[in-house]
């Protein structure tokens, strides 16, 4: 690439976020306010090789510039507590990474003169969990921007809540606000976006499989794209049943 990385921006509330997305060249430099979101977001430079700068920030009365958070800072700490604006992180931070992550799409389209379909899937585990992970980059207008998210409960101790969801809290991530992150950043994206867990007993391995395997379908469907005769069928990894095993039987 020559020249900086488009920036893609958007807004939730007083929250605004702005993201850039470099294909093939990390680090990342992620700020969202919330250190497990940083962390989570961390793995699109483990494992898709991007580097990702995404930076989030609140809009106060009167005032015409947001005012960023740093790094693995909770932004809560300045407001006694109190976290009015976590649902608000989550949408724009999904939205502004998912429009940054589509630019890096439109970039590679661009360098291999075609616009494939982008279809790909993997798994990955993190210890005992064990994620699923399907991704179209140009799927039918229908399913433009559909997300599926089936990674409740959060934990082993499900019934603890008297809802089944498991643990409401990963350090001061609120784990409701998962499927709301990755809807924002399909919608970003323009994708048709599924993530399923397979397995796991520990919340914080739960939701790091997923966010492993979103990184590593992204990039087989990336890959898929800039070399779209390079190999046959979806790229990735066998997909697996609701009992653990994969569609040829062989338990995992």
């Amino acid at each position: 690439r020559c020249g900086p990385a488009p920036m893609s921006t958007a807004s939730s509330g007083a929250v605004v976020a702005e993201a850039t997305v470099l294909n093939l060249l990390p680090p990342s430099k992620v700020a969202t306010g919330i250190c497990f979101l940083d962390h989570m977001v961390d793995q699109l430079t483990s494992h898709a090789m991007l580097g990702v700068t995404l930076r989030c920030g609140l809009v106060g009365e009167g005032e015409s510039a947001p005012r960023f958070f740093a790094p693995l800072e909770d932004y809560a700490r300045e407001l006694g507590g109190q976290r009015p604006h976590d649902r608000d992180i989550a949408v724009a931070c999904g939205t502004a990474l998912g429009l940054a992550l589509r630019a890096v799409v439109k970039e590679v389209e661009g360098a291999a003169g075609s616009a494939a379909r982008g279809m790909a899937v993997f798994c990955a585990p993190l210890d005992e969990a064990f994620a699923e992970a399907k991704l179209t980059l140009h799927p039918p207008a229908a399913s433009c921007g559909r997300c599926l998210v089936s990674l409740a409960p959060y934990g082993a101790h499900a019934s603890r809540g008297g809802d089944g969801a498991g643990r409401r809290w990963i350090g001061r991530f609120r784990t409701e606000l998962t499927p709301v992150f990755w809807s924002a950043l399909a919608g970003g994206l323009g994708c048709d976006l599924s993530l399923r867990r397979v397995r796991g007993g520990n919340a914080h391995h739960q939701l790091e499989s997923a966010f492993k395997s979103f990184a590593r379908v992204f990039r087989a469907a990336l890959d898929s794209v800039s070399d779209p005769g390079g190999g046959a069928g979806v790229p990735g990894c066998a997909t697996f049943g609701e009992q653990g095993q994969s569609e040829a039987g062989a338990e995992i």
